[in-house]
């Protein structure tokens, strides 16, 4: 009888090992799973800022290079009418 209740105890203090290891992996998983949903969740934010700051460069790039041709093309109209002799028309 008392070699059945050690084996008993033995075979419980095992079980009782077992689920703890049980119990620690599974709160590892959920905490590795949880850290991998905020890393992916960040990366898909990342990803759309990326996007939005290349658009709206790309939209300044564009609106910098328009400045620059119309500036261009006022000095050059500027530059042209300067040398037109304007003449007075007389009032009436």
């Amino acid at each position: 009888m008392k070699r059945t209740e050690r084996e008993y105890a033995k075979a419980k203090k095992r079980g009782d090992l077992l689920q703890k290891e049980k119990e620690a992996g599974r709160s590892e998983m959920i905490k590795v799973t949880g850290a991998r949903d905020k890393l992916d969740k960040l990366s898909r934010n990342m990803a759309e800022e990326n996007k939005k700051l290349r658009v709206s460069s790309s939209i300044l790039g564009l609106l910098g290079a328009s400045y620059q041709v119309r500036k261009d093309w006022s000095a050059d109209c500027w530059n042209r009418t300067s040398a037109i002799p304007w003449k007075r028309v007389s009032g009436r």
